[in-house]
């Protein structure tokens, strides 16, 4: 179904592509989007950094690629490691560095998460800026990060497409029956971050969303998107420990065939239901306990997607050693015509675990 894309085709697409010469970057976490002596920071910034760090390496690592450029808060500068080719540009916000960036660099990519509409609300003030600099914005529009960003409107949308998903609803909406075990996480929140079981649904904020547990295999797959190109990525295993709250510690790369190909298909199903896009983009999903993969039992959907994630996510810092790629330069090619199949998929040449904070173990 999809055309499989090897290390010497991606290497030869970067080197024919006009690749752009400066590239920035910014986090939101390290860019001083939080109170850098918050609680909040200190739970973001080991993967937020882990994300920069391996984005930046990427982009600087790239053929034609003269100088990456990335934004750093003055309280947040100890906590960022020297990067080769990398130029940390002091800011006061994320949208300080954006503005900046945008003067004079020719790609800019955002790494922010959907907590409060933070990645949507940075993106919308990026395309302006980066539509009046001639500055390739490489990210997803701002109404898709809006959209994924939410939670039920997530859920909504992909039943609406006929895209089996996790049921999300509005605490205030939800319905108190049986006594099942039920999801209680923040609408517009990202990964793990209050995430947590809940008896019943009256026990949970306004501000939060109600989903069913559904005991089985998490799982994500995530895809560079170009305006014409999408390459998906191996799919990986996500660990995730649940008590009562969900706790995220990494994952592993890759997943056996019978259950990665079920996991790309559902992802190429939501980017034929999605506008064009460019950038990241990635779901999270979970193979319920019982279904057998790959089988025409009609049991049920062999995975549902539990949600979009508009953005970059850890398991892509891990994809490049995973895939023996440099997926950052492969993003940048992919914004310009070139000839690369429509739809590719890259194959993993080594097993790989990652943690949280970028730390990733190879296995040949």
């Amino acid at each position: 179904m999809f055309t499989p894309l090897g290390a010497t085709d991606a290497e030869q697409l970067v080197r024919d592509a006009p690749i752009p010469r400066r590239v920035g970057v910014v986090e939101y976490v390290l860019a001083g989007g939080t109170d850098p002596s918050s609680d909040v920071t200190a739970l973001l910034l080991p993967e937020g950094r882990a994300m920069l760090a391996a984005a930046a390496r990427g982009f600087a690592e790239t053929p034609g690629v003269e100088q990456v450029y990335y934004g750093i808060h003055e309280a947040l500068t100890p906590t960022m490691p020297r990067l080769e080719r990398c130029s940390p540009q002091r800011c006061t916000s994320p949208e300080h560095a954006v503005r900046e960036l945008t003067c004079y660099c020719d790609a800019l990519l955002l790494i922010a998460p959907e907590i409060d509409g933070a990645l949507a609300q940075l993106v919308t003030f990026a395309e302006r800026l980066c539509s009046r600099n001639a500055c390739v914005l490489l990210n997803l529009p701002a109404d898709l990060c809006a959209l994924f960003g939410d939670k039920v409107q997530t859920y909504r949308w992909l039943a609406q497409q006929e895209i089996p998903a996790v049921p999300h609803v509005p605490a205030k909406r939800a319905c108190v029956g049986p006594p099942e075990r039920l999801v209680a996480k923040p609408r517009y929140g990202a990964g793990c971050e209050g995430v947590q079981i809940v008896p019943a649904a009256e026990t949970v904020p306004d501000d939060c969303c109600i989903a069913p547990f559904v005991p089985g295999l998490a799982c994500s797959v995530s895809a560079l998107l170009g305006p014409a190109h999408a390459v998906l990525l191996p799919p990986a295993y996500q660990w995730i420990t649940v008590g009562d709250r969900f706790t995220y510690h990494g994952g592993a790369i890759p997943l056996p065939d019978p259950i990665a190909m079920p996991l790309h298909q559902l992802l190429y199903r939501l980017l034929l239901a999605m506008e064009p896009a460019t950038g990241f983009i990635g779901i999270d999903c979970i193979v319920p306990w019982g279904v057998q993969i790959g089988s025409d039992s009609g049991r049920g959907p062999e995975a549902l997607i539990v949600e979009v994630n508009p953005r970059m996510t850890t398991s892509v810092a891990a994809q490049p050693a995973a895939v023996g790629i440099n997926i950052f330069g492969l993003l940048l090619a992919l914004q310009h015509p070139c000839e690369a199949p429509s739809v590719s998929v890259l194959r993993t040449c080594r097993a790989v675990t990652f943690s949280p904070d970028g730390t990733v173990r190879s296995f040949l």
